[in-house]
């Protein structure tokens, strides 16, 4: 089930009872395990469309090892950008990115080593 909202887990010796809500419709399922995630959806409508920066399928910013967008001057860090969704990782971008606007030499960002 996805998009669902979760009202309640109940847990006991035998799994748990989940109640969810789904368009609406209130059901109660039965399970061993429950795995409960969240996603993000990009939020739009505030012109970016206008500027000619390009978004990948799936709505993100598309920047390139430098936090650079496909349009000259204009840099993308944080969520925006599809990649890991952490504080960290986005101040990690800021700081790439405000040394390339300041012309420094900068090493693009290894998020395998992020944590």
């Amino acid at each position: 089930i996805t998009s669902a909202k979760v009202e309640s887990i109940a847990e006991d010796a035998d799994g748990a009872t989940v109640t969810v809500t789904v368009d609406g419709q209130t059901q109660t399922l039965r399970a061993e395990m429950v795995l409960q995630a969240v996603g993000w959806k990009p939020r739009t409508g505030y012109g970016l469309e206008v500027t000619g920066v390009k978004l990948d399928s799936r709505g993100w910013i598309e920047v390139d090892d430098y936090m650079q967008t496909n349009v000259e001057g204009i840099y993308a860090i944080g969520d925006v950008t599809g990649r890991l969704q952490l504080a960290h990782v986005a101040s990690a971008q800021g700081i790439i990115a405000a040394e390339r606007m300041a012309g420094a030499e900068t090493m693009p960002l290894n998020y395998i080593m992020m944590p």
